[in-house]
């Protein structure tokens, strides 16, 4: 140790930073120095940036991991109490490494995104046709959970939502984007949009050029390069939609549409199974599914990359992947050691496939969801601890707080019962004071046809001026 602290601090901090997380976690606690060190943002970045550059240059994916987790959820949201979590390693191949500490949440909870390590993660309790939820930044491998303030909108069962994160490269920055769109072309609801800065621990409304294009399928999206991207619809003619691909640009933040790979659109008649957004190598990547051009039964797998250059931006095809269709292969995901983690509809489970061999390396039982999660230090310092009492706190807040408007609910719901009660009595008993009130002018208009022939035919106008009203 003594000899340790007499290397340049750059050299300390090159091979702290090309340790574990988990390493990392034990080296906070032998000195104060060493803490203070690892703790500073200055570092983070570091650790990140040379695992990054590790994976792109030595191929190593040791300290890159996954995160796949059980989709239980009947619509758009996972089951907070029965999801579970679990890293997983890629090394010979990508294998079940440890089951990992969520935040303790009753309700519905999902993983939306991740970038860097974090990931997005919304909680969410419908209560009658509005969303009550709370958005958090999850680091899950260092444990650290970040409650961000509440936005400024609710959603509702007829909006799409989408919570992305992304990194903004130039000025440092993490952003959280949160879209509510309207889910058909004739719907009238407002469609906004919101951004989370991390540095300014705050919402903002979103003030841009009118949204032409809808969210396409489930609301999934990807960050790379500084930008999230989304698969999207947009309307051409005629009732008529077209697939593309939004990205908003984190620094600009400016949205702009991608048009799909030139193969794609010069084949629309071949049936579609499913389409997804994902990154490969650092790079936007568009999948499709869809059956083949030969007349054998088999699922084609399409996989392009976006490529960026001076002259714009083009797609070039990564790799194509051949199932048989009893298989059904969806929601597929790319793992940096060159494997394949795909969902398989027919046997309802989760497996990875060597696409060299085509054969399959690892099954993980039922179907669930693969997310890339790179090992780093980012939330350190801004989260709290996943089990702290203040996490503990603020979930049973949020219970309350369901509690509350559950209670505030039914009260409505009873006033609004009670008044159409009212309502109903009164249409009721209507008729008979109606019929009450003409039977005393009609017998007034009789006992003075003789004494005040005028007051008698006022009686009779009014008698008929009611039953017009009334009646009619």
């Amino acid at each position: 140790m003594p000899e340790f602290e007499k290397l340049p601090v750059e050299n300390v901090i090159d091979i702290l930073a090309r340790l574990s997380v988990t390493s990392l976690g034990r080296c906070r606690c032998v000195s104060k120095s060493w803490r203070s060190l690892i703790s500073d943002p200055i570092f983070i970045n570091e650790q990140l940036s040379i695992n990054r550059d590790r994976r792109r240059i030595d191929g190593d994916h040791h300290h890159y991991s996954y995160i796949k987790y059980s989709d239980c959820s009947t619509h758009k949201y996972v089951s907070g109490n029965s999801s579970t979590y679990h890293s997983l390693r890629c090394q010979n191949s990508c294998r079940e490494h440890k089951k990992i500490e969520k935040p303790w949440l009753t309700g519905v909870c999902t993983i939306t995104s991740s970038c860097n390590g974090i990931l997005s993660l919304l909680h969410c309790h419908p209560i009658g046709s509005v969303y009550f939820y709370a958005i958090f930044l999850w680091n899950p491998l260092i444990k650290k959970i970040k409650i961000l303030p509440k936005p400024h909108f609710q959603t509702s069962a007829s909006i799409d939502e989408s919570v992305a994160i992304g990194f903004v490269p130039q000025a440092n920055e993490y952003k959280v984007v949160r879209l509510n769109l309207a889910r058909t072309w004739d719907d009238s609801s407002p469609q906004t949009i919101e951004i989370y800065s991390l540095r300014k621990d705050s919402w903002r409304t979103w003030t841009g050029e009118d949204i032409q294009w809808r969210l396409f399928g489930d609301t999934s999206n990807v960050s790379v390069n500084g930008s999230i991207y989304w698969k999207a619809r947009k309307n051409v003619c005629d009732g008529d939609s077209q697939l593309i691909v939004i990205s908003f640009h984190l620094a600009d933040e400016v949205f702009k549409e991608i048009s799909l790979p030139e193969y794609h659109r010069a084949h629309p008649d071949r049936e579609v199974w499913f389409i997804s957004v994902s990154v490969i190598h650092e790079k936007l990547a568009f999948s499709i599914a869809r059956g083949s051009e030969t007349p054998y039964k088999e699922e084609v797998l399409e996989i392009w990359l976006l490529e960026e250059s001076y002259n714009g931006e083009s797609w070039t095809k990564f790799r194509n992947l051949i199932f048989h269709t009893d298989m059904y292969m969806e929601d597929s995901r790319f793992i940096e050691n060159g494997e394949f983690a795909l969902n398989e509809s027919w046997n309802n489970r989760l497996i990875v496939l060597d696409p060299k061999t085509q054969r399959i390396v690892a099954n993980h039982g039922s179907r669930q969801k693969v997310l890339t999660c790179t090992e780093s230090l980012v939330l350190l310092n801004e989260g709290i601890d996943v089990s702290s009492t203040e996490m503990w706190k603020f979930a049973l807040d949020l219970e309350n707080e369901k509690i509350e408007a559950c209670r505030k609910m039914e009260e409505e719901e009873k006033r609004r019962r009670v008044i159409n009660e009212v309502i109903g009595a009164v249409e009721a008993f209507f008729p008979i004071c109606i019929m009450g009130l003409m039977a005393i002018i009609g017998i007034m208009a009789i006992l003075n046809i003789f004494v005040d022939p005028f007051f008698a035919v006022m009686c009779l106008v009014a008698l008929i001026c009611i039953y017009i009203i009334a009646f009619v």
